[in-house]
């Protein structure tokens, strides 16, 4: 039963003890849930108003592009309540992820198998975008903001950069078929994304970031020095994907110029994995590297939990 409901827990003495898990949306005790067999991918950020935003998908029961729903909710007292989910687009949908821009607008950022879903077409992805300018209240339709033909583009992670730079997100690629994965895409904050079928050369709009080896689940942070930080897990051992490791590159505050990859967790059984990853500055001197933590028998996972790695900003 993973991914099925959605929880949230809280650290009140800077993670060292967490709450119980307290259920926010789930498939058996709500009203909504009983139109979906599962919740998946919440991601939360913190608005500049104060409010809480947690994005998040539907999947929907049966499963089509009608009755498969992104979906927001918005806590406004810091996570204690929650307001009912609000349904901002339909289709078959992944990973959505909101960043606000300087001057208040919010983007969300999703991956996209709709346009193929039950096609009887080879099974591609593609990253659209969502805009609210009254603080998730209200979505704009959605429009693509990036695309590599016969490929699953997936799991985008952004940054509205320092200086008003721009907004940059990662991708995961899937059946790269040598384009590299992950990549990064850019625009202007005047501009509009590059909505081109990408042809795996880089450019200044779209390009490859070498983690020595297959980069799944990328997700970028920008610490206040600058630099541009990137975590995405490697393709796995003995044919499990699951028992892949987090490698994580230091790029410029454009993210361009990335320094060789590290690997954090070094001493990983061939039996255990670490992936979808994340990171969280925690302060001026501290960043988290977030993972899931899984052991294997076989192909049957065993354990699963959650787990991070204090690390130490160096200036």
């Amino acid at each position: 039963n993973h991914w099925v409901n959605i929880y949230l827990q809280k650290s009140f003495d800077n993670g060292l003890s967490w709450t119980a898990p307290v259920e926010l949306i789930s498939k058996e005790n709500s009203t909504i849930g009983q139109k979906y067999w599962r919740f998946v991918n919440p991601e939360m950020i913190k608005l500049q108003n104060g409010w809480v935003l947690m994005s998040f998908i539907g999947n929907g029961n049966p499963e089509s592009n009608e009755n498969c729903h992104v979906m927001v909710m918005l806590s406004k007292d810091n996570g204690e309540t929650w307001d009912d989910p609000r349904i901002i687009g339909r289709g078959r949908t992944w990973e959505p992820m909101v960043v606000q821009l300087p001057n208040g607008e919010l983007e969300l950022l999703v991956a996209s198998e709709a346009a193929w879903w039950q096609q009887g077409v080879y099974l591609a992805q593609e990253i659209l975008c969502s805009r609210s300018t009254d603080n998730g209240e209200t979505w704009s339709a959605f429009e693509r903001a990036a695309y590599s033909p016969d490929r699953r583009d997936g799991m985008p992670v952004a940054v509205a950069l320092q200086g008003n730079k721009g907004i940059l997100f990662a991708i995961e690629t899937v059946d790269d078929q040598g384009f590299g994965s992950p990549s990064l895409v850019h625009r202007p904050l005047n501009g509009e994304w590059d909505t081109n079928p990408w042809n795996g050369i880089s450019t200044n709009k779209r390009w490859k970031v070498n983690i020595n080896g297959h980069g799944g689940a990328p997700y970028i942070v920008q610490l206040s020095t600058g630099e541009i930080v990137l975590v995405a897990h490697t393709g796995g051992r003995n044919g499990i994907w699951q028992t892949g490791f987090p490698r994580v590159a230091i790029g410029n505050s454009a993210g361009l110029m990335f320094g060789s990859p590290v690997t954090p967790l070094t001493r990983l059984p061939e039996n255990e994995g670490a992936y979808y990853n994340s990171l969280f500055v925690k302060d001026e001197e501290t960043i988290w590297l977030l993972t899931t933590h899984v052991t294997f028998e076989n192909d049957v996972r065993k354990k699963s939990e959650i787990k991070y790695l204090e690390g130490k900003i160096v200036k």
